[in-house]
């Protein structure tokens, strides 16, 4: 009978266990403010990089934050905040349009993904895409609001081909 006890006491407690673990795997939640002040780093991380402000693309990262492109990283907000060039004169400058962003819950925070495309603009000239690929980000919250824990960016090869003309209707 104590044996018998004893398998019942540990079946419940395994079960207890598994029972609160699931529920802790359940909690990675977000609120519709996370997801609203997520959307904006996105844009923060945009507006930043094309001003050239370094020290503003360095501040939506965590200090310990890194950028990956091409098997590459850059570390750190010092090296983060030395990324960007600053436009120039006489020279075209970039814009980095996000779209599709995606956002999930994820433990320890969220993650995001995004297709991006980069433009170049001229004064006097249309817009002109340069080139695009996809964010994959790890996104935490600090005590500096959600920032970026590593931000991996896969380009696209090749600007997408030009698409054919409308075929007549009939």
């Amino acid at each position: 009978m104590r044996a018998r006890m004893a398998r019942i006491g540990l079946v419940l407690v395994v079960a207890t266990f598994a029972s609160a673990t699931g529920r802790a795997q359940k909690a990675a939640t977000l609120t519709a403010l996370d997801y609203e002040e997520i959307r904006n780093l996105y844009g923060r991380y945009t507006h930043a990089f094309d001003a050239g402000d370094g020290q503003a693309v360095a501040n939506v990262y965590t200090p310990d934050g890194a950028f990956v492109t091409g098997g590459r990283a850059t570390e750190g907000r010092e090296k983060l905040a030395a990324m960007p060039r600053a436009p120039m004169p006489g020279r075209p400058s970039i814009r980095h349009l996000p779209a599709n962003i995606v956002i999930d819950p994820a433990p320890g925070g969220a993650k995001g993904m995004a297709y991006v495309m980069v433009l170049t603009v001229e004064a006097g000239k249309p817009p002109v895409f340069a080139m695009g690929g996809l964010y994959e980000d790890v996104i935490v919250k600090t005590s500096e609001g959600w920032r970026f824990k590593r931000r991996t960016f896969t380009p696209w090869n090749a600007p997408p081909a030009a698409s054919a003309p409308a075929p007549a209707p009939r």
